[in-house]
């Protein structure tokens, strides 16, 4: 399946940004939900998964549906190898330096109270450290993506959406919280900030569109000018909450009357309306990116090596959070450490690419070798 510029440009600046938000820096506040009640998580989070269905459909296409199967959990293994990669630094910094970290006493302390315990759960994804919950949320959804194919295939996609959206329901009524109510005396028993009960709901979508995409299957509504109606519907949604936004107090009220509607770990329906209009407005610029392919390279790579910039990137950004607290009266230096960071995301993006390309034209010099 060839490349698209568009969505590899997408996935490396939503990386950079959330590389931002996760500093703690005021310049989170131009970051962290700029364009309405909406942040990189959920366009990270949907973008996956739309490319997921996409490649899940062309292989189940060509080879099968065991083919496809089979690669995705090759692909949720390695992610799983990448997660134990994380917490093994995790587990490092606990062990040698977390006295001299306060600011990830909370987050990290159970792996140097109880090693054993807290990286046996962090190994079964039940212990999931701030900053260090997106790679198991991923685990799973990756697992579970071919058993979503396989009950459309066999029920339909409606099925399968109808049974997310009840799943989802359930989450806003605290379906987590009820599961693991009995966790509470376990430090090492954290199953993250993100509520993967609501979020599945995203992922479901994503595939779902993904594989339209793919199979150039356009969406079609039986109801005369629905199309008109919901977007318009997404469009002022759009409007009136970047206005709430960005005018003075209305953000704050936003939060403190309304905070079930725009939650972020639950997928408030407020949220999910807001970035489906968003997604939607997105959707229309991404022919034009096509044709900016030379001037997007840098994130444009970092989209096609995601998994190891986004693991390198969870570390160093554990460590600022670290340090920040140790250093609070050398802002420089902290900023600069930042800058570094990201700078070294495109470094390791570019080398990446150089990598791949070399074993490219080795592979082919190979094929064109003659046999003796």
């Amino acid at each position: 399946m060839k490349r698209i510029v568009a969505f590899d440009f997408l996935r490396g600046f939503l990386l950079t940004i959330i590389v931002i938000n996760h500093s703690p820096f005021s310049i989170r506040q131009f970051t962290e939900e700029s364009i309405g009640f909406v942040s990189a998580a959920e366009g990270f989070v949907f973008l996956s998964a739309f490319l997921s269905g996409m490649v899940f459909a062309l292989r189940e296409d060509r080879k099968g549906f065991d083919f496809a199967a089979q690669r995705a959990r090759e692909r949720a293994w390695r992610i799983y190898l990448s997660h134990l990669a994380v917490v093994l630094f995790g587990l490092v910094l606990a062990t040698l330096w977390l006295p001299d970290l306060p600011g990830l006493t909370r987050s990290l302390g159970p792996l140097r109270e109880d090693p054993l315990a807290a990286s046996a759960a962090a190994m079964l994804l039940l212990f999931q450290p701030a900053l260090m919950d997106i790679l198991p949320m991923y685990i799973l959804f990756a697992v579970l993506t071919p058993c979503a194919f396989w009950v459309a295939k066999r029920c339909g996609w409606s099925f399968a959406l109808v049974g997310a959206l009840l799943l989802w329901v359930f989450a806003q009524y605290g379906l987590r919280n009820f599961l693991f109510r009995d966790a509470a005396p376990h430090s090492f028993i954290n199953p993250g900030m993100f509520d993967v009960f609501a979020w599945q709901l995203l992922w479901l979508v994503g595939l779902w569109l993904g594989q339209r995409f793919q199979r150039a299957q356009p969406l079609r509504w039986s109801i005369p000018h629905a199309s008109l109606a919901i977007r318009t519907v997404l469009l002022t949604v759009v409007v009136v909450l970047l206005a709430i936004r960005w005018l003075p107090g209305t953000r704050d009220w936003a939060y403190v009357n309304a905070a079930w509607w725009v939650d972020k770990w639950t997928l408030g329906p407020l949220r999910l309306l807001d970035f489906a209009g968003v997604a939607w407005l997105v959707s229309l610029l991404l022919g034009r990116l096509e044709r900016w392919e030379k001037f997007l390279r840098p994130f444009t790579l970092i989209g096609r090596h995601i998994l190891p910039v986004f693991c390198t990137q969870i570390c160093l950004s554990v460590l600022l959070n670290g340090i920040s607290h140790h250093l609070p009266a050398a802002p420089g230096l902290l900023r600069l450490y930042l800058l570094s960071q990201l700078a070294l995301a495109f470094t390791m993006a570019g080398w990446l690419e150089k990598r791949a390309l070399e074993r490219r034209r080795l592979a082919e010099c190979l094929a064109l070798a003659p046999a003796h």
